[in-house]
């Protein structure tokens, strides 16, 4: 987009304030420029501790290599920031949020329905807008009864997530058949044993993300990987998956759980011919139709597969055996991007 990183880095900045980001400077600070208002990290779990203290003995070898690990930067608060916190680390990030300390965009929205100048307008479906004159004005049906309405403002900012936003842009400027890029950083996962972990007691104080963060720098890219633990995830997904009768599987799982140690595999992804986004009209005075198209070419996977595997490689010489790889499909991670710079 010719963004360099000092365009950038004020509205890093602003963002880190406002959510309240907690992180430190370790061997991550070349790949993720520090902002001056972060919060001090987290506290890692057992599963990470293991992790990160293989990384530490054999870290002269492995940078060598373009293998860094280090924390994190968590939207956490681990201090009382902005009304929120501090982080409390019960392990229920997933499922409850009593101290406000893992950020949401509904504490912001809290935030501002106290301003004076603000007002939320909820149910509504945006159609399109229109710039009229020095303006732009918003169409939009309202959910509940159907019925149209028009928001008249000096500027608009479009924040729809990206599909949503590229239905509304589309329609707006009447690009329909007008392919626009879909980029989608290709995700798997892989369940390990932490082998350093067995027989050693695990603890409580813990949280639900990520613990660790892992950069690859290869000659053309970087391989990023986020190392999990999946306790206080549902046991159940598991005992269904399991080749034996519940009883003796939840038995096992028991044992087992907190010594699984996830590794989610991110990969990067380029525009091309075979990715793309485009707004149908809809047949029949039907509703309008986002078509999506996303097919990366043999060379991508084959690339992915050769990446996966190294990062594998990197896993195992930590201290975990992987058990399988799952690929759960292209947009299942929800980290889609690139129609519009």
């Amino acid at each position: 987009m010719g963004l360099s990183l000092r365009d950038l880095q004020p509205h890093y900045d602003a963002v880190t304030e406002r959510v309240g980001v907690a992180g430190t400077h370790d061997d991550l600070a070349p790949f993720f420029p520090a902002s001056p208002s972060m919060l001090p990290p987290l506290d890692i779990d057992a599963n990470g501790e293991a992790v990160f203290a293989q990384y530490q003995r054999k870290r002269t070898a492995l940078n060598a290599e373009g293998v860094f690990i280090g924390r994190p930067w968590v939207a956490a608060c681990t201090r009382p920031h902005r009304g929120r916190g501090p982080h409390a680390y019960l392990d229920l990030e997933y499922w409850a949020d009593m101290d406000k300390s893992i950020y949401r965009a509904q504490w912001t929205l809290e935030e501002l329905e106290r301003e004076p100048n603000f007002i939320y307008v909820n149910r509504r479906l945006v159609e399109r807008f229109e710039e009229v004159g020095r303006g732009v004005r918003v169409h939009v049906t309202h959910a509940d009864t159907g019925a149209s309405e028009t928001h008249e403002a000096g500027a608009l900012v479009l924040a729809a997530g990206t599909l949503a936003t590229a239905r509304i842009v589309l329609r707006s400027l009447a690009r329909y058949d007008v392919p626009v890029p879909i980029l989608c950083n290709a995700y798997s996962y892989a369940p390990t044993i932490n082998l350093r972990t067995l027989g050693r007691p695990t603890r409580d104080r813990r949280y639900s993300m990520g613990q660790l963060t892992t950069i690859v720098q290869l000659p053309d890219r970087i391989l990023q990987a986020q190392i999990f633990s999946y306790r206080s995830l549902l046991t159940f997904k598991l005992m269904k998956e399991a080749p034996i009768a519940y009883r003796q599987a939840l038995r096992i799982l028991r044992l087992l759980i907190p010594h699984f140690t996830i590794l989610g595999i991110h990969h990067e992804d380029r525009p091309s011919p075979g990715k793309y986004a485009a707004l149908r009209r809809g047949r029949d005075g039907g509703p309008d139709v986002l078509e999506l198209r996303y097919r990366p070419s043999a060379d991508e996977t084959q690339r992915q597969g050769q990446d996966e595997r190294r990062m594998l490689g990197v896993i195992r010489r930590l201290g975990c055996v992987p058990i399988s790889v799952i690929r759960p499909g292209h947009g299942a991670s929800i980290h889609y991007g690139g129609t519009f710079p």
